[in-house]
């Protein structure tokens, strides 16, 4: 029962979209039924009760021309045509009823109330205008029959339907009021939940960049993994062989003392690099694993890690890492080490482009990435400079924003993520000669 009186006094949500239709849907089909309501058992009332035959039968046509409206705004969702009818089908039964009872019943007082509530559906300015200028109209036709009936002038009756008219125009107006404060609120609401869907979207977005940047890093961890595995086993037999012919070349007497220094000096470098290696790989699947937690860790050894992953790279770009004497190696910060890693080797990728891009104007030219440590109170300071060519956008740390040619946009965005994670900040500045990042982490301990 509740659905279809939903059912009815909303078109069948025909107007859904449009707040101000919708009202004046709702409102005109609450004034149909009232009205079906009344006209109806009225209609059947004055036929047999009542000498009023001509006026019961209006009655009965209007109830059953009210039925065909419903059903017309439904199908043609026209409120300005539907409402026009409603009014013009009002005024025909004031009028009708004036007439018949010669302007001398005091039931004229509900009257006044249909004139300026029809007419408000064509809209409050417009609809009050065309309901005062109709209510002078029927109070000079209702004062022209009573003054030419018989009977005394009902001053009292007249006065009834005056009052009642203005009072109900009141009324109108105070629902009006409240309607427009409902729909200031609402849209209000709407806005802020506008605002509220929109950033939870941002923050959704941000946590599928970071998880398929995870799942990136995971994969790219288990692959590095079993590389890593199939790896050392060579790499043991290289080392483990290469001691045994030192061992062997110190106890032979065969060789010349001469050969015997060049060829340990071969060894002693290949014993070395594959030492290297294996330190290297076990840096790189350390960085990459997938398994990584939060614990205490020195960014300063985090950072000389990173440097020396990428140094030899560097080399051959003629691009320079250079630690100030006075970076503080003691203290230590809390988070994901591995993530820590990953924003500073980002940091450092993006100086040396920057610094590849001004070496094609000038391929002698010496890039200097400056890395600074300090300590300020219970904060650490990390300050990595360059001297390249800047940056050359604004909003940097948004998302999929690069002014590199095959960039995502996401490394900075990623790395601001990781260190507000961190509870630090992160921010970057170009200077005169290059761009510097500047990364601020709270302190857990300092040992000596």
């Amino acid at each position: 029962m509740k659905k279809i009186w939903k059912n009815l006094i909303t078109s069948n949500y025909a107007f859904i979209g449009n707040s101000n239709n919708q009202r004046r849907g709702i409102i005109l089909n609450i004034t149909l039924l009232i009205m079906i309501i009344l006209f109806l058992p009225l209609s059947i009332y004055n036929f047999f009760n009542r000498d009023i035959v001509t006026y019961a039968i209006i009655e009965f046509l209007t109830s059953i021309l009210l039925i065909c409206i419903i059903f017309y705004i439904r199908y043609s969702k026209n409120l300005t045509i539907a409402s026009n009818i409603v009014a013009a089908i009002v005024i025909l039964n004031i009028t009708s009823y004036i007439y018949t009872e010669n302007g001398q019943n005091n039931s004229f007082i509900w009257i006044s109330s249909f004139i300026a509530f029809i007419f408000y559906l064509k809209g409050l300015k417009k609809g009050l205008f065309i309901s005062f200028v109709f209510a002078i109209c029927l109070f000079l036709f209702m004062f022209s029959l009573i003054l030419n009936s018989d009977s005394y002038f009902n001053i009292v009756s007249f006065i009834n339907v005056g009052t009642s008219f203005f009072v109900f125009l009141g009324i109108l107006f105070f629902y009006h009021y409240l309607l427009d404060v409902a729909e200031k609120k609402l849209l209000k609401l709407n806005k802020n939940l506008s605002k509220r869907v929109k950033i939870e979207l941002e923050k959704k977005e941000k946590q599928n960049i970071l998880l398929i940047q995870k799942s990136k890093l995971e994969d790219l961890g288990e692959t590095f993994a079993m590389l890593t595995h199939q790896w050392q086993q060579p790499l043991s037999i290289i080392f483990l062989e290469t001691n045994i012919l030192l061992d062997k070349l110190e106890n032979s007497e065969n060789i010349p003392n001469e050969n015997k220094k060049d060829i340990e000096i071969i060894l002693n470098n290949i014993s070395n690099k594959t030492k290297f290696m294996f330190e290297t790989l076990n840096d790189f699947n350390s960085f990459l694993s997938p398994y990584s937690q939060e614990n205490t860790f020195s960014p300063y050894s985090s950072i000389k890690k990173m440097c020396s992953f990428i140094k030899p790279s560097f080399i051959i770009k003629n691009i320079n890492i250079i630690f100030s004497q006075e970076s503080n190696k003691n203290s230590l910060v809390f988070g994901k080490e591995n993530e820590f890693k990953q924003v500073i080797l980002n940091i450092l990728t993006n100086a040396a482009q920057s610094i590849e891009e001004k070496q094609k104007n000038n391929k002698d030219f010496i890039g200097n990435i400056f890395i600074d440590i300090k300590k300020e109170e219970n904060i650490l300071i990390i300050s990595i400079k360059d001297n390249g060519i800047g940056v050359l956008i604004d909003n940097y740390f948004e998302p999929y924003i690069t002014s590199k040619k095959d960039g995502t946009g996401i490394g900075l965005y990623l790395g601001k993520l990781i260190i507000n994670k961190m509870n630090g900040k992160i921010d970057l500045k170009n200077h005169e000669n290059g761009c510097e990042v500047v990364i601020e982490l709270s302190i857990v301990y300092n040992h000596q």
